[in-house]
């Protein structure tokens, strides 16, 4: 934005003021059309009935950056439109944009009367294109100021509520701003109970990622893998025990059991009250009493989880 310099006992008129209103317009007129660009937002459908076409109420950007806004519905007349010749049809467009109105009055010093306030307001405008046959007939072409609604092409019979409409020009200002917020690349965690990009209409194409791994993921540092090297593969960390077995005349002992020999089954053959005497021991994780998951048959060893998706846009 331009900045203006007021110097020590410099005295403010009237034009420097409405300069600085203007500055601050203009400023944030660019930072709209930056974000927003050209479009409608939300509402401002048109439908036709009878000889006029109603306008929903609703918000939208001209190209200037202007913010036109709708609280309630308005209708236009269209009655007044001259029909083309038998055979032929013509295009004609309904516009919003943006105005400025006047509002009270006040007498400076000169006794001359300026508007007290200059207010946002809009109007409509029906824009027409040429007559010509069905297949060389154009659209009439629309200026940054305004906001294209609808296109209706007019034939010269057919009632005005029935007449053929296009939507296809209608800018739309919250693709532009979807656009922005979520870039080609961007990406999306979905949990679960929630719904996909597709279903909250987000633009482009998203695609769902590492679809059949199954992984984990960890940041980096301590024993992760380098970042962006592929999936690491299943570890698990050494489990070691110790156990004897001292077998005696009427009796039997056990002789320093530890770590994952501390529970273990025994199974033995022969008379174990005396005379040699033959056995194995067989530990199995199912013996111990904590941690619970290590009482399972399942194939992988893991923590409590909950199954996420992650989507990118691809397009």
């Amino acid at each position: 934005m331009d900045k203006r310099n007021f110097v020590y006992n410099y005295v403010m008129k009237k034009s420097d003021f409405d300069n600085l209103q203007n500055d601050v317009e203009m400023g944030l007129n660019r930072l709209s059309e930056t974000i927003a660009g050209k479009g409608i937002l939300s509402g401002l459908e048109v439908t036709l009935s009878g000889t006029t076409a109603e306008i929903s109420s609703g918000i939208a950007f001209d190209g200037n950056g202007k913010r036109i806004e709708l609280a309630s519905s308005t209708t236009v007349d269209v009655s007044s439109i001259i029909r083309p010749a038998a055979g032929m049809i013509k295009w004609i467009t309904l516009v919003l944009k943006h105005n400025y109105r006047e509002q009270g009055s006040v007498i400076d010093g000169n006794n001359k009367t300026w508007p007290a306030r200059i207010l946002d307001s809009y109007g409509t405008e029906i824009l027409e294109g040429t007559q010509a046959a069905e297949a060389s007939a154009t659209k009439p072409s629309v200026s940054s100021d305004k906001v294209l609604l609808i296109d209706i092409k007019v034939d010269s019979s057919t009632p005005w509520a029935s007449l053929s409409t296009g939507t296809d020009r209608r800018p739309n200002s919250l693709a532009n701003i979807l656009n922005l917020v979520y870039p080609i690349g961007y990406t999306y965690a979905q949990y679960p109970g929630c719904s996909t990009p597709g279903e909250m209409l987000w633009p482009g194409t998203w695609t769902a990622q590492f679809e059949t791994e199954g992984v984990f993921f960890r940041t980096p540092g301590g024993e992760a893998s380098v970042f962006g090297s592929g999936i690491q593969e299943d570890a698990m960390q050494r489990i070691t025990g110790r156990t004897g077995k001292s077998v005696q005349h009427q009796g039997n002992g056990h002789q320093g059991r530890s770590g994952v020999f501390s529970s273990f089954t025994e199974f033995w053959t022969g008379n174990r009250s005396g005379g040699s005497t033959a056995g194995s021991y067989h530990f199995d994780s199912s013996g111990s009493t904590s941690p619970n998951p290590a009482k399972t048959d399942d194939k992988e060893t893991r923590p409590r989880n909950r199954t996420f998706r992650i989507w990118k846009r691809t397009a």
